[in-house]
């Protein structure tokens, strides 16, 4: 179990661990996600958010979130999902999310700045983790450099979210929400930006009907809801 004495390094370890079970869980949840959506008569497209909680061999509690991507909405038989579990480290509340293969770390910071900023009043911190992901699906990250510093940025469809790419975990840490509202042209140009070289992208083609993931030409279409909000 994740505790607060771990270093980042274990507790990534921990975490890692878990994978290949959660993995074959979500195989297994995603064919009752279809059966669900049938029996409730939802359109295609129609998200449609489905939790699963979970927990495995290290007893650390996962939330697993099962939904349809939007930009996969004339495909009837896909299914994504992004999954997360959380503790208290010595600095605070920390989250570790897995989404499209990759994990990532988000500081219990983030959270609080992602409810204050965007006036939302909600009261607990496990509410506002369930919050910020299920409204923010999709996330394109860059770059940006500040006083000679490389900043990471995550573009998503609520605003940014800043923090920094630990070399030594081999992941993302995020620290820090800003609305777009209040975001200041660096970020606002860098999104610009992004939305300018989409445009040119050009993802090679396939064809899948029945898979868990994206199709191999849906990712230009994320990453512009990310972008555009």
């Amino acid at each position: 179990m994740l505790v607060a004495t771990m270093t980042d390094l274990e507790a990534l370890s921990e975490v890692v661990e878990d994978l290949p079970r959660l993995q074959r869980s979500a195989d297994r949840w995603a064919g009752d996600y279809f059966k669900i959506r049938r029996k409730l008569k939802i359109p295609r497209n129609q998200p449609f958010l489905k939790k699963y909680p979970s927990t495995y061999k290290n007893k650390n509690p996962w939330v697993t979130v099962m939904f349809k991507p939007e930009e996969d909405e004339r495909v009837k038989y896909m299914v994504s999902f992004y999954s997360y579990t959380s503790y208290y480290s010595a600095k605070g509340l920390r989250v570790f999310a897995l989404a499209h293969n990759q994990v990532s770390v988000y500081n219990g910071h983030l959270f609080g700045r992602y409810n204050e900023r965007l006036n939302l009043g909600i009261g607990t911190a496990s509410d506002r983790v369930d919050h910020f992901f299920a409204n923010n699906r999709v996330l394109a990250p860059s770059e940006f450099e500040r006083d000679g510093v490389k900043t990471l940025v995550g573009i998503c469809p609520l605003g940014y979210i800043l923090g920094e790419q630990r070399q030594d975990l081999e992941c993302s840490i995020y620290k820090t929400f800003i609305a777009r509202s209040t975001a200041g042209p660096r970020l606002d140009d860098l999104r610009q930006d992004l939305l300018n070289a989409l445009d040119a992208f050009q993802p090679d083609k396939g064809c899948s009907n029945t898979t868990l993931g994206p199709t191999p030409d849906s990712l230009k279409t994320r990453l512009r809801l990310a972008l555009e909000g």
